[in-house]
């Protein structure tokens, strides 16, 4: 439906008047387009590559560095409150931490460190990577389960194979647990 609506001047009276590839035209005469481009492309293979990092990072440590499953789901737990969180809290949230003002949570940090005097607008002057942040923040729960539920199904017989014939730790995590997330990272 969406292709099909490209090709028409559908707008807020639903009229769906066919106009050919005048929209595409008009993107692509946009002066603002190969900047979002740009834009886009940052966005994505930054929140991707640090979102897997990190997910891979907390995986590891809650199945294979935590062997208690309790502690284990415990930060598996923490993890998870961004992205259970409601928008609008998550939002106002977020408002509270980046504030302009010298009442921001993250100014008063900056200002006690650094000694400046006047507070920084966070979200003016670095909308890129709040946007970044804020998105890594609320995918790192979804990331890290799937990872620990690969790592998981992996057999048995495998890690104690591998201790048998006197793996380490980072040996274990760098032959058989890296290359069988392999489809969880595709899936990711």
């Amino acid at each position: 439906l969406t292709v099909v609506m490209a090709f028409t001047g559908l707008d807020s009276s639903f009229q769906w008047e066919f106009e050919g590839i005048k929209n595409f035209r008009r993107v692509f005469r946009d002066p603002n387009t190969p900047k979002i481009i740009v834009n886009t492309i940052i966005y994505v293979t930054t929140c991707i590559s640090v979102t897997m990092v990190v997910d891979l990072f907390f995986a590891i440590m809650t199945t294979h560095f935590i062997k208690t499953e309790s502690v284990a789901s415990f930060f598996k737990s923490v993890l998870m409150i961004p992205m259970i969180t409601p928008a609008v809290v998550y939002s106002v949230l977020w408002i509270w931490l980046l504030s302009s003002t010298s009442g921001g949570f993250l100014n008063k940090i900056f200002m006690g460190i650094t000694g400046a005097q006047s507070p920084v607008n966070w979200i003016a002057n670095y909308p890129m990577q709040v946007v970044i942040i804020a998105k890594i923040m609320t995918s790192i729960a979804f990331g890290t389960i799937n990872f620990s539920s690969a790592i998981k199904s992996i057999p048995e017989n495998q890690f104690k194979a591998a201790r048998v014939d006197g793996a380490g730790r980072w040996a274990i995590i760098l032959h058989i647990e890296l290359p069988g997330l392999l489809p969880t990272f595709f899936v990711l």
